[in-house]
């Protein structure tokens, strides 16, 4: 069974989208509850976690631009064998997939010590509908290019590795 937790109502939009597009190395039948779920930790979880095959396979995939904290598997603890706990990274915030996608990501490295991204997409590029934008705009490609831009931690995977080919 997989689990996707997502961090913020920027990465559940995308994220469902994503999903719905049939655009992820899943499908929504091999997910928990066939969507992702805006959650940071498991304790809400647990009582359904509970009604599974015991040595069914769990996966979590922490999907967000934060992940310092541990997942807390104390509750499932005796399932530790058949967990896998993956971590996906937007950072440094989800809205640079949005500055990548209108081609501005040169100006906006002009300004990174003025704005933010958030700041930079309402301010520079007027979007402040970032549901909307995740809508009507495929950021396939954005998703791509950020891996290519950016490092991240080893122990952390990009969005663009859970995307089919």
């Amino acid at each position: 069974m997989i689990f996707l937790l997502v961090e913020g109502n920027t990465e559940l939009y995308e994220i469902d989208y994503l999903l719905n597009n049939n655009l992820l190395i899943f499908t929504s039948g091999q997910i928990f509850d066939h969507r992702p779920l805006h959650k940071r930790q498991l304790t809400s979880l647990i009582p359904e976690i509970s009604t599974l095959d015991f040595n069914e396979p769990l996966e979590f995939y922490r999907i967000g631009d934060t992940l310092n904290d541990e997942l807390n598997i104390t509750r499932i603890e005796a399932r530790k064998q058949y967990i896998s706990i993956h971590r996906v990274c937007t950072k440094p915030e989800f809205e640079i997939l949005i500055i990548i996608n209108e081609n501005k990501y040169d100006d906006y490295l002009k300004r990174t010590h003025e704005v933010s991204p958030k700041e930079y997409i309402k301010q520079y590029l007027e979007i402040s509908d970032i549901k909307g934008y995740i809508d009507s705009h495929n950021l396939t490609n954005a998703i791509k290019e950020y891996k290519r831009l950016k490092k991240h931690d080893k122990c952390e995977m990009y969005l663009a590795d859970i995307l089919k080919e």
